[in-house]
């Protein structure tokens, strides 16, 4: 067995997914004011599209994480979040190429804790825009995985995606911020 038809990696990514997407939602869902300055801040949108892109952005994560668990939909599912993903990064990168690298990533946190963009900011869609083309190719390939395989799975992937989430919180404290505590 390879690694793309190893059901129990194919289970830990895509629901790994789930739980990145569900997460980034929600943090858009928390303060809608403060993500549109987020979009806005960005510059790659003209304004009058930057009020509803920001609305349907979080929608739009919820929507492509039930997707993903909709097993006859998982490829084209897979394919979508890549796309999406690979939009942020590349949001991000012409950011970084005009060295406005003060802005908020907009991610998973609240832009009232983001410390800028950089390398870091721009990698993490690209990897997960990856993770989310193995999910799709896996998907197409036939992969399935057995109860036991898929509970396990699920767990591996919500520890996971909280050391994911935590870390990204502990990246976006300030050294002022850190030596408080």
């Amino acid at each position: 067995m390879n690694l793309i038809s190893n059901p129990l990696l194919f289970m830990l990514a895509k629901f790994f997914l789930v739980f990145v997407l569900i997460a980034a939602a929600l943090s858009k869902l928390r303060d809608r004011d403060e993500f549109h300055g987020v979009v806005v801040n960005y510059r790659v949108l003209p304004d009058m599209l930057a009020y509803p892109f920001a609305r349907m952005l979080p929608y739009l994560e919820l929507s492509f994480a039930v997707l993903l668990l909709i097993n006859a939909v998982t490829a084209y599912a897979g394919v979508l979040v890549a796309l999406l993903l690979l939009s942020f990064a590349i949001a991000i990168g012409i950011n970084l190429a005009r060295g406005r690298t003060h802005i908020d990533c907009g991610c998973l946190r609240g832009a009232e804790r983001g410390n800028g963009i950089g390398p870091y900011q721009f990698a993490r869609p690209v990897l997960l825009s990856g993770l989310a083309l193995y999910v799709a190719h896996a998907a197409n390939a036939g992969v399935t995985a057995t109860l036991g395989e898929t509970v396990l799975a699920l767990a591996a992937a919500a520890m996971t995606a909280i050391l994911y989430i935590g870390a990204d919180m502990l990246s976006s404290l300030s050294p002022a911020s850190s030596n408080n505590s």
